[in-house]
């Protein structure tokens, strides 16, 4: 993989999770909580300043009830809630 590959999946995975976590209008400390780490390394990783490791992006796959490709994905948020907003209602 590339430089340009990695910083896009970086940033992709950052406005991924964010974009998730506001769709469900959770705060961060929650997503924290669950995942056992402090509210400010959550914050890095929506910030892209840093990547969760591989058994963090499980937890977060598993929290957020998706697959880790969807939260990799160009405008997987937007996907997860788009397909997801009807249990929103």
């Amino acid at each position: 993989m590339n430089d340009h590959s990695y910083i896009k999946t970086q940033h992709e995975l950052a406005k991924n999770i964010r974009t998730i976590r506001d769709g469900l209008d959770l705060k961060q400390y929650e997503i924290a909580d669950f995942l056992n780490i402090d509210s400010s390394t959550y914050s890095c990783y929506e910030t892209g300043k840093t990547l969760p490791s591989i058994f963090t992006l499980i937890k977060l796959s598993e929290f957020f009830c998706t697959k880790i490709e969807t939260l990799l994905l160009k405008d997987g948020g937007d996907l997860f809630l788009s397909i997801n907003h009807t249990h929103k209602n």
